[in-house]
């Protein structure tokens, strides 16, 4: 689990489609261009949730990954957006909440959130935690995170139901596999071991995908010319291997590629 330090701090401010739009075509510049946000209040906002999706490092400048995702913003916009997002699950407390407690299927509302995020972390002022859950609901609902990868179907004007992103690009997916592998310094997992109820991140808790799903996605990887894993699903086994000369972004590479 990630801090649970500062975890109002995005001034209030989802990550906005056109916010990352903007930053990915004038990223050189950008933070001194004529972007039109808020000095104050936008510009920490866009970097935090920046920072925390791997996008820029500690100094606002533009990572390698930041990089690659900008050089191929036209051929993977959707691939840019699952990226971050897998990202924001480690680093942003809101965005691993989110993930790791509410379920495929499940109806919510602000207030739903706001009161299983208390209930949890009674520590936290009523005004933190409101301001933290709006902060998560902004991004969704303005970025395609929610609509897109289906992590919030409107149902009406104030609930929303959490679905699952089954068009998960094979990209993204292997890039969740070594990200998660990197920071358990491991290079063999488990379907099944991603579906336990005491795992944290993973690409079954960040998008919300069923085993089959995710199986058929593996499938597909362990048959690609630029293989990146080995995938053993038959008789009853479910084990992936990772190469160990790879790492989240050179296997993100050699896929893009």
């Amino acid at each position: 689990m990630i801090k649970q330090t500062n975890i109002d701090r995005y001034k209030n401010f989802g990550l906005k489609e056109e916010w990352v739009d903007g930053y990915m075509v004038d990223r050189n510049d950008y933070w001194t261009s004529n972007h039109g946000l808020n000095e104050n209040y936008q510009i920490p906002a866009l970097k935090s949730w920046l920072r925390d999706a791997e996008i820029i490092d500690s100094k606002n400048n533009i990572t390698e990954l930041g990089e690659l995702l900008a050089n191929h913003r036209e051929d993977f916009s959707e691939l840019i957006w699952e990226i971050i997002w897998i990202n924001l699950s480690y680093n942003s407390f809101i965005v691993q909440w989110f993930n790791t407690n509410i379920p495929v299927g499940a109806t919510y509302n602000q207030k739903d959130l706001e009161v299983l995020l208390r209930e949890q972390y009674p520590s936290y002022k009523e005004k933190t935690t409101h301001n933290a859950v709006y902060q998560l609901l902004r991004t969704l609902k303005e970025s395609p995170i929610g609509s897109e990868f289906q992590q919030l179907e409107v149902l009406d004007k104030t609930y929303f139901k959490r679905g699952a992103h089954d068009d998960i690009s094979n990209e993204a997916l292997a890039y969740s596999l070594y990200k998660y592998a990197s920071l358990k310094n491991v290079h063999s997992l488990r379907i099944s071991d991603f579906y336990t109820n005491e795992i944290v991140g993973g690409v079954a808790k960040e998008f919300a995908i069923s085993k089959s799903t995710f199986g058929n996605k593996l499938r597909s990887l362990n048959s690609n010319t630029n293989r990146v894993l080995t995938a053993e699903l038959n008789m009853g086994l479910d084990s992936i291997t990772l190469r160990e000369d790879l790492n989240p972004i050179t296997c993100l590479k050699m896929l893009m590629e």
